[in-house]
């Protein structure tokens, strides 16, 4: 299965309307790790697979007609939980 990686908690496709009101299907993936914030982290990141992955995904998403999605989406735990880890 293409989502069989420790990182990940949870995929599903959800539609939301775009700015120009058109219905767009996304997929949404709920990860069990924060994702580095900028590309100097990305490199010694342990989730390096993970985000190949979800690259890898976009540019299908992106470019191939057959995508039954058009954008991809990443929900962290830092952003279900802002304050979490924070005293």
């Amino acid at each position: 299965m293409i989502f069989d990686n420790p990182y990940i908690k949870d995929a599903h496709l959800a539609f939301v309307v775009d700015h120009f009101g058109r219905t767009v299907p996304v997929l949404v993936i709920e990860t069990t790790v924060d994702l580095p914030e900028s590309m100097d982290e990305v490199k010694d990141h342990p989730t390096l697979e993970l985000i190949e992955m979800l690259a890898e995904l976009q540019s299908f998403a992106t470019y191939d007609d057959r995508a039954e999605f058009r954008q991809v989406r990443v929900i962290s735990p830092h952003m279900i939980h802002p304050d979490a880890g924070h005293a």
